[in-house]
């Protein structure tokens, strides 16, 4: 009963943070703080926001959940996300921060920025609501996997209960999810570390991992060196789409402070994923008849019921960091790209307001339908990062080859990214992650097209050069 306790008031604490700041601020009633923050984030709300979607509560309960049956390697969704943030930094931060200053919201967006095609941003809005789509669905399952046995209430009834408190959360904007953040990821740092330490304390060392359940399990290149690059590339590539991410680089105070941000996020998370893989590998040992989605909380409960309850605010702390943000990310991308671009070309602020609180009440309840029926957590994170990536690994090219323009890059993320679907859709066949097939197909139909345009500089790449240009260093 404590542990419950302790686990309302947090969700309770926390959101009150976020409603009482967004108040304040007046994000709930002005579109431009609502979507993204109204270029008022310092680095410390971006570092957390940014931290809050790479850790989510369902990449750490399946990291954990992933290491207690493979080891080590499932560390590799958490820091392929963490080396695509230093790739976003180093070339197309300043393509976003330009596209923010002429008004862009949505990565899909920047994506017409750059090849000045409404199909091109039409195709990447699709992937965008289908991967955060995907995403979502995972997390009111693994908040409810820790609740329900708490209060002995069924799973699925949980789910519904955790999927309309996330909707209730969304509605504060950008700004309240950032301050929520602060809180979760300070919980979830703490809670994931402190039940790490304790079982590796308890099982006593890493060579009786090795004795116990093999030296691959403490290897990094389960089950396979192609699956592990494949997910770690999807990964990297995946967060040149992060929406958490560009809507940090549009609601920073400066470029600069956005880069400082999002780069101390991912050097955070490089040393933290460590903790949920390990807790899953110590789990193993532990509990070898355990059930693998609750591993994180079997282990911590061993240890007590205040540890029970640290790790159990940790978990909801994870995904509670993660979820409002995910559905705020659909909401803005149906309401720039879809309600505003082809329904309501002329809404007012009021009404892409109302749109958008809407969308995020039937977002998160079809979404929280869906995930009632998935089945391996990070199979599916790991899935819908790599869908993403086709359309991030086709921006980097974009926005250094001259020659590329809109009809390869509509053609490439098309195609690319129904393949990595369908691939990732159909249970991965041959064993054989989406990255592959998809960024394959779309790379090569990149390069392709490219070179049979006939341009040397395509007239897209002068276009978005020339914009780029006529923004001063002073004004980012």
């Amino acid at each position: 009963m404590a542990e419950l306790i302790m686990v309302i008031g947090y969700i309770v604490l926390t959101t009150a943070v976020g409603w009482i700041l967004s108040t304040r601020a007046k994000s709930r009633n002005d579109i431009n703080s609502f979507f993204v923050g109204k270029k008022e984030l310092g680095a410390v709300l971006v570092c957390f926001t940014m931290f809050g979607e790479m850790i989510a509560g369902s990449s750490t309960v399946g990291s954990a959940q992933t290491a207690f049956g493979l080891g080590l390697s499932s560390a590799w969704t958490n820091w392929g996300q963490s080396l695509g943030v230093f790739v976003f930094v180093f070339t197309v931060s300043k393509l976003y921060r330009v596209a923010g200053h002429y008004g862009a919201y949505s990565v899909p967006e920047a994506f017409e920025f750059r090849f000045n095609s409404k199909k091109c941003r039409m195709v990447v809005m699709v992937i965008v609501l289908v991967v955060y789509g995907i995403l979502f669905a995972m997390q009111p399952k693994a908040a409810a996997n820790i609740i329900a046995p708490m209060i002995n209430v069924d799973v699925t009834v949980m789910t519904w209960i955790m999927g309309i408190i996330f909707v209730i959360q969304a509605l504060v904007g950008l700004k309240g999810i950032a301050a929520m953040n602060v809180v979760h990821s300070a919980i979830l740092y703490i809670g994931c570390v402190v039940v790490g330490v304790l079982a590796w304390n308890h099982v006593g060392s890493l060579d009786i991992v090795r004795e116990t359940l093999g030296g691959e399990f403490l290897t990094i290149t389960q089950p396979s060196v192609s699956t592990v690059i494949g997910n770690a590339a999807g990964g990297l590539f995946a967060f040149i789409l992060s929406t958490s991410l560009v809507a940090n680089v549009y609601s920073a105070k400066t470029k600069r402070t956005a880069n400082a941000g999002v780069l101390a996020a991912a050097i955070l998370v490089v040393i933290f994923a460590f903790f949920p893989a390990l807790i899953g590998i110590f789990g193993k040992i532990m509990y070898p008849d355990g059930e693998a989605g609750t591993i994180l909380y079997t282990v911590a409960d061993t240890f007590g019921p205040a540890v029970g309850a640290l790790a159990s605010m940790a978990i909801i702390a994870a995904v509670f960091s993660t979820a409002p943000a995910f559905l705020l990310t659909l909401s803005t991308t149906l309401t720039r790209d879809f309600y505003i671009t082809l329904i309501k070309k002329d809404a007012t602020d009021k009404q892409q307001l109302n749109f958008s609180k809407w969308a995020i009440f039937g977002i998160g309840i079809i979404a929280t339908f869906l995930g009632i029926y998935a089945s391996n957590i990070l199979t599916q994170v790991n899935g819908a990062f790599q869908i993403r990536a086709v359309a991030g690994l086709v921006l980097i090219v974009g926005a250094y080859w001259k020659k590329v323009d809109k009809t390869s890059a509509f053609w490439s993320m098309l195609i690319g990214g129904i393949v990595a679907a369908v691939w990732h859709f159909a249970g991965q066949p041959f064993g054989i992650v989406p990255f592959w097939p998809g960024c394959g197909v779309g790379l090569v139909l990149l390069i392709v097209l490219t070179l049979c345009n006939g341009q040397k500089i395509s007239d897209d790449y002068a276009r978005y050069k020339s914009l780029m240009d006529a923004v001063p260093a002073d004004k980012l």
